[in-house]
């Protein structure tokens, strides 16, 4: 029988970076790399109590808020992190108060070794970035899915509501349009109000499922796939 044991990874060779706020929509963060995979294993970020406001990991792939995992041939040697840290004025001098800030030694990762790439559907983490022009386009990306399957994404936005998409598409099968939240537009454009999305995955799909969309021009904030759910 296999024992799984959770590590605490180490911060990687290059220095890591922190920085002051410059508004409360553009807040002090931290980037950090960590000297560890999630190929095959279940990793959680932790954050010694401060509160993030946004927290990026291109490339891997989402389990839960905060924890993610990662697959053979897609997965690196290195973890790394971008935090946006919560940041408010100070009521007293009106500037950004840093005591709300994080720094590098307050984020943690812990990793537990599963032996086995994880069943499921799980987001890559590739679209969380609040500095995205208004209207831009967004790739999201799912492992885990089979020939065959329909695969039923709600997408959601950074404050967890619905993600308004437009000119929707994919090069992974066919787009089910059953009339409920995915309509066309006058153009014959795909798009969702609330963000609910299907798949019917091809057989000529890749590993990943792809779905090609655009924001929507009176949704307010970015997607957020810590915020999102996959299923089939």
């Amino acid at each position: 029988m296999k024992f799984a044991t959770a590590l605490i990874a180490s911060a990687a060779a290059f220095d890591p970076v922190n920085w002051p706020g410059q508004s409360d929509e553009d807040p002090c963060g931290t980037q950090i790399q960590f000297e560890k995979t999630a190929v095959n294993s279940t990793c959680t970020l932790d954050f010694n109590g401060y509160n993030p406001w946004r927290v990026f990991l291109g490339g891997e792939f989402i389990i839960d808020e905060y924890s993610f995992t990662n697959f053979d041939g897609i997965g690196s040697d290195t973890i790394d992190v971008v935090i946006f840290w919560e940041q408010s004025f100070d009521a007293s001098t009106g500037i950004l108060n840093n005591a709300t800030c994080g720094t590098d030694v307050d984020v943690t990762l812990s990793c537990t070794d599963e032996g086995y790439a994880l069943p499921g559907l799980y987001f890559m983490e590739t679209a969380n970035d609040f500095r995205m022009a208004k209207e831009s386009n967004y790739n999201f990306q799912v492992a885990g899915a089979q020939p065959g399957d329909v695969v039923a994404m709600q997408l959601n936005d950074a404050v967890g509501n619905g993600f308004a998409c437009m000119n929707l598409t994919t090069n992974s099968g066919e787009i089910n349009v059953d009339g409920i939240n995915v309509i066309q537009d006058p153009w014959g454009n795909l798009y969702s109000d609330t963000g609910l999305v299907t798949i019917n995955v091809a057989d000529y799909a890749s590993s990943t499922v792809n779905l090609f969309t655009t924001q929507q021009p009176g949704q307010p904030w970015e997607p957020s796939l810590w915020k999102s759910s996959v299923s089939n």
